[in-house]
């Protein structure tokens, strides 16, 4: 089973104690980001800013994509919809938004990484968040 930081549905939890720093919330740093190689990747440090502040669950879509860009769609995916709880009753899809990706130096070619997991109910509103870290 993956870590889950649940961030939405009907409450709101803080940033994980395990995240070294934070940033504010910087919509252009956001979307120009493209290498995800480790735990200091601006979007993994901004993150607590904008699921706390910047994306209040009953956004659109096109507000969503408008302040962090399009994402990845995802149209189901179990786990999650284990994840969410109550909430999944009212998903229809996901986006999914890279944080980091480190490959560890071990013997077994591992390697850690996080996602922002952004889902929408059938009027395309946004009705839970979370962080996934594996």
């Amino acid at each position: 089973m993956l870590p889950i930081f649940i961030i939405g549905c009907t409450r709101q939890q803080g940033r994980n104690p395990a995240t070294p720093a934070s940033l504010p919330f910087d919509r252009k740093t956001w979307i120009a980001q493209q290498a995800f190689d480790s735990e200091t990747s601006p979007r993994w440090l901004m993150y607590d800013d904008l699921v706390n502040n910047h994306l209040p669950l009953g956004m659109t879509r096109a507000q969503v994509v408008e302040l962090i860009g399009a994402g990845t769609v995802k149209l189901d995916n179990n786990m999650l919809l284990e994840e969410a709880g109550p909430a999944a009753s009212r998903i229809r899809s996901f986006m999914v938004y890279p944080l980091f990706e480190e490959k560890l130096t071990d013997k077994y070619q591992s390697s850690m990484s996080a996602e922002l997991v952004v889902a929408f109910d059938a009027n395309g509103r946004l009705c839970w968040k979370a962080i996934i870290a594996q």
